[in-house]
């Protein structure tokens, strides 16, 4: 499955940790932001990540957010993409704003989970309604 992975860059070693994990299971990140940072780039760098971003967001099957106090506005226009093209949302809630916002309450493919192995349990599920088949 195409999964791309939103989370607060606050901690890197974490997000990394998570993307490998994601990989190691077969599926595959639409954009590893990671090692994208604003330091050092110009305006127009700046806009070109930002744009890697969004189709990132837009070749995804599906969208984990990792959720957590220190979310990002990033994470949250990244959510609004996947609204917007009907990209499945899989939110994993460690606190923060985003599980508890109306749109994430009122949007049925929107589901909040609690970790990260829920969350590829869903990803699983979502692979075999895309290819109508059921893997157990």
């Amino acid at each position: 499955m195409k999964i791309y992975f939103s989370a607060p860059s606050s901690n890197m070693t974490l997000v990394r940790d998570e993307m490998k994990w994601i990989t190691d299971l077969g599926h595959t990140i639409t954009h590893d932001w990671t090692f994208d940072s604003e330091d050092g780039f110009t305006k127009e760098q700046l806009r070109t990540l930002a744009f890697k971003d969004v189709e990132g967001v837009k070749n995804a099957d599906c969208v984990i957010l990792r959720s957590d106090p220190k979310t990002s506005v990033g994470c949250c226009i990244e959510l609004g993409i996947a609204i917007a093209e009907s990209i499945p949302v899989i939110i994993i809630d460690h606190g923060g704003i985003v599980p508890s916002h109306f749109f994430v309450k009122n949007i049925e493919f929107i589901k909040v989970v609690n970790s990260l192995d829920e969350a590829l349990d869903l990803c699983n599920i979502i692979t075999c309604l895309i290819n109508r088949k059921f893997k157990p």
